[in-house]
Formats: structure tokens, C-alpha cells, sequence
């Protein structure tokens, strides 16, 4: 099996998980490319870059192919997996078969642009072997709205760093923290935590603080720190809560994932992104959406070091035995070849 796994940006090293596999002992020789446009500088692609951008990616794929490269994967639905799918489907190429995995698209909505856009994505996406998804409850969804083969479309859980199972817990401060942007319920929290007491430090993008203006003393908004600063929060925090909306994609899961590599217990909502990795009462607790209640009597539960270290141990213990990079490329592989 020769594999790609290809990228589209400014240059840069190979992904962070990439030393961590090891594909020999999968009996797979894979490579990485980088394809490097013009603006060497920004993520982002210009309306005059496209074209550009769309003959190399053909450029490369045709080489892939003289190359006899067996499966080019993508990451999630950006640039470059869709270029290969348009050239795929218009020149109607299946070789080499193009694999997307953590494929997420936001769901489709009851308007003109969103009907279009999944009516070019179903156009798009003919010529994919296989789709990746980070949920179970995504399966279904993607199945159908794009009608795809059962076998199209498979689930593998995602990864985090094999890093953060070696860093110490080194503190069990009075505040519960709370982290990302897309598709959160931060109202729910607020309500939840109202008239308790409870310290939460809250870490979203930029703009986030003006959300919370009304938040309350005991309420700490940070904006766009860097990773070593959130992991510090990690590390130090009783607990990590991830309130979400629920919805039929998938968010949530790397602060999960995350959390519980170093150790720390966590509060979930129980949504797509949550329920193939939060077993409920034995490594972290789910609660219903927008159930401010269940959410205040979770962190309340939680005031229970006892509980906390033995919730924390589980969870660290799962991510070991099933969330790191090599399981993941495993995973992927034994998916991409059926």
C-alpha cells in the first residue's frame, strides 16, 4: 500500500502526529505533501490563486498516479481534498483512491446556498473511496444527505497527542474550565453555574469576552491564548466542561480527548461529539442539551476529589489505550482497505 497524505498552505514541517507512527509495521509506505501555493504566508487561497491552485493539485495527482501511489488522503473537507475530488469525478479518475478522514461539513439547512452547496459536495464526492468520520451518529447523517453506500462512509475515533499522557497533573485548583467556540452552549453553562459560586475560566476566539458581559464575578473569559497556556489551565482545572449544542456533525472531541489524556475529569453535553468517547460515570459524565440542572448537579457531583481522580485515572487510561496516532493510522488503514 503506498500512500499520500496531502496538504495545501504556506510551508511547513510534517504534522505533529506524524512521528508517532509507525507505518512499516502496518507494511505501508507512506509520504507526505505539502503543496505550497504562491502566497506563501497566509492559509488562505485568493479568487486569482484558484486556478492556480486547481492545476497543481492536478499536476500532483497525475504524478501520483504515474507513481502508481494506491490512496491519497485528505484532512477534513479542505482545498486540496476538494480539488482531487473535482478532478476525480469531472475526469472520472479512480486512481489513486481518494481517502477524506475527519470529514465534517456543516449541516444542511433549509436555504438556496446550503441546498447548492450539498448538491456540488454530492457531485463532488462521487469519486471518494472513503469518508472518515470522528462520530457514529454522523453515519447516518452523511448517508443520507448525500446518499451514500453503507460502505462508503466509516467511523474511526480521532487522536491526541501520545505527549500529554507523560505530563504531570500537577495541581487541582477551585475552577472548572471550559474551552473552544464552534457549536458551544455557553448559555447553558451560565445558567448552570448561576448562583453557585463555582469558579469557571472560559477559552474562546477572538471576541469571545463579549458574550459574557453580564457573566458574573466568577466567571474569567480568555481569548486566543496560546496551547501550552490552555494546557496549563488543563493541568491545573477540577475539571474540563464541554457544553455543546446538539447537533448531527461532530465537535468537541479534541478539548475532550484532550483533558483526558492529562488526567481530568470531564463534563460533557451528550452529542454527536461526545457519546464514543465519554462513558457516562465511568471515565467523565454526559448530560443532557440545554439542561442547565443536570449540568449544575454534574459539577456539583465533581466538588468530590475522590470521584475526580478516579473519573481522571479512567479517562487517561482509555486515551492510552485507544486515541493516539498509531491507533488512529491503524484504524484508518483497515478502514481504507475493505
Amino acid at each position: 500500500m503506498r500512500v499520500v497524505v496531502a496538504t495545501l498552505g504556506p510551508p511547513q514541517e510534517k504534522p505533529w502526529w506524524w512521528k508517532h507512527i509507525d507505518f512499516s509495521g502496518m507494511r505501508c509506505e507512506a509520504h507526505y505533501a505539502r503543496l505550497v501555493y504562491k502566497n506563501r504566508h497566509s492559509q488562505d487561497v485568493s479568487t486569482a490563486q484558484l486556478p492556480t491552485v486547481m492545476f497543481m493539485v492536478l499536476w500532483r495527482l497525475l504524478k501520483w498516479r504515474r507513481d502508481r501511489i494506491s490512496h491519497v488522503f485528505t484532512i477534513e473537507c479542505d482545498l486540496v481534498g476538494l480539488a482531487i475530488a473535482f478532478w476525480q469525478s469531472t475526469l472520472l479518475m479512480r486512481r489513486p483512491k481518494h481517502v477524506i478522514v475527519q470529514f465534517i461539513m456543516r449541516e444542511k439547512v433549509a436555504t438556496v446556498r446550503s441546498r447548492l452547496k450539498y448538491q456540488l459536495m454530492r457531485f463532488l464526492f462521487r469519486s471518494v473511496h472513503r469518508v472518515v468520520v470522528s462520530s457514529t451518529r454522523e453515519l447516518a447523517y452523511y448517508r443520507s444527505v448525500f446518499g451514500w453506500p453503507e460502505r462508503k462512509a466509516v467511523f474511526v475515533p480521532v487522536l491526541t497527542s501520545p505527549e500529554l499522557l507523560n505530563e504531570e497533573i500537577v495541581g487541582d485548583d477551585d475552577f472548572y474550565l471550559a474551552a473552544g467556540r464552534t457549536f458551544r452552549d455557553y448559555t447553558t453553562l451560565l445558567r448552570a453555574v448561576a448562583g453557585t459560586g463555582l469558579r469557571v475560566v472560559v477559552v474562546g476566539g477572538r471576541g469571545a469576552a463579549g458574550d459574557f458581559v453580564d457573566a458574573g464575578a466568577n466567571i474569567t473569559v480568555l481569548e486566543d491564548i496560546p496551547w501550552r497556556e490552555l494546557e496549563n489551565l488543563m493541568r491545573r482545572c477540577r475539571a474540563v466542561v464541554v457544553p455543546l449544542e446538539d447537533r448531527a456533525i461532530s465537535t468537541g472531541q479534541s478539548v475532550v480527548l484532550q483533558a483526558m489524556a492529562l488526567g481530568k475529569p470531564v463534563i460533557a453535553t451528550r452529542t454527536a461529539g461526545t457519546i464514543d468517547y465519554v462513558d457516562h460515570l465511568h471515565d467523565g459524565i454526559l448530560v443532557a442539551p440545554a439542561d442547565a440542572p443536570q449540568l449544575r448537579d454534574a459539577m456539583l457531583q465533581l466538588e468530590d476529589a475522590g470521584l475526580r481522580r478516579q473519573l481522571g485515572q479512567r479517562a487517561r487510561a482509555k486515551v492510552a489505550a485507544g486515541h493516539l496516532p498509531e491507533h488512529y493510522a491503524r484504524a484508518i488503514c483497515q478502514a481504507t482497505v475493505r
